[in-house]
């Protein structure tokens, strides 16, 4: 009679279950979102130092010039930037996340492209093989960065996933870096890729530079996080003598 009567009331109401689980995953998201933004708000960030690998002073260094999107229509400035530096005969080595549709670019944008090592190319494979290389080499620092990232606000959107997103470029970024043996890292801007380089430098723990535009330096929301994108940069380049005066 006991079996019975808990089968029956089992099927009488067969949503009870599912609704009590769904209540209690959403009252432990929230509590551990709770618990996330306390941590960043109140816990201290973890200082930076890295020294920068040391090389022969005659031995130019290699440079990674590291983009989210490159070439992008409405920063021409940039593919003048990287024409410059390669005539200079200054090494430098284009790195992106991604690109646009190329059919809309110039002759000199094709070109670049294909000098240019694109992210999103790589397999997941060798992303787990730069993880692991990371783990069984740099266990203490890989560790340490990801506190950091995870303490750190580099911009208005903070949250869980997006510092997951920004720990795993990094940790990409900087599986190919090593492998081209670089050794510095160059952001033109101080967004959001700023954040990315800085994490990869911390893991390889080389210097790395930045350029601060005006849309950084006077946009509310995107100058969130720029003492701290600027502060650990072994140089930061601005546009002009009143953007300087204004970090």
């Amino acid at each position: 009679m006991w079996t019975n009567k808990v089968n029956f009331t089992t099927k009488r109401n067969p949503g009870a279950i599912q609704r009590t689980r769904t209540w209690l995953k959403w009252r432990f998201r929230e509590l551990g979102e709770a618990c996330y933004r306390m941590s960043i708000k109140h816990l201290s960030r973890l200082p930076l130092h890295w020294p920068g690998k040391l090389r022969n002073k005659d031995c130019p260094k290699q440079i990674a010039y590291y983009l989210n999107v490159f070439p992008d229509w409405s920063e021409a400035f940039i593919q003048r930037e990287l024409v410059a530096l390669k005539k200079s005969r200054i090494p430098v080595m284009i790195v992106a996340q991604t690109t646009r549709e190329c059919q809309f670019f110039d002759i000199q944008a094709r070109r670049l492209m294909k000098e240019t090592f694109y992210l999103e190319d790589v397999n997941k494979k060798q992303l787990q093989f730069y993880v692991y290389r990371t783990i069984r080499r740099k266990p203490f620092t890989l560790l340490c960065m990801f506190i950091y990232v995870l303490l750190c606000r580099p911009d208005a959107r903070k949250s869980a996933t997006g510092d997951r997103k920004v720990f795993v470029k990094a940790l990409h970024l900087a599986g190919v870096l090593e492998d081209h043996r670089i050794d510095h890292i160059h952001s033109p801007w101080a967004n959001h890729d700023a954040f990315v380089v800085l994490v990869a430098a911390g893991i390889l723990k080389v210097p790395y530079s930045v350029q601060a535009r005006a849309y950084e330096i006077y946009q509310e929301k995107a100058s969130v996080g720029l003492v701290e994108k600027l502060r650990h940069a072994a140089f930061v380049i601005t546009n002009s003598r009143s953007a300087l005066s204004d970090l």
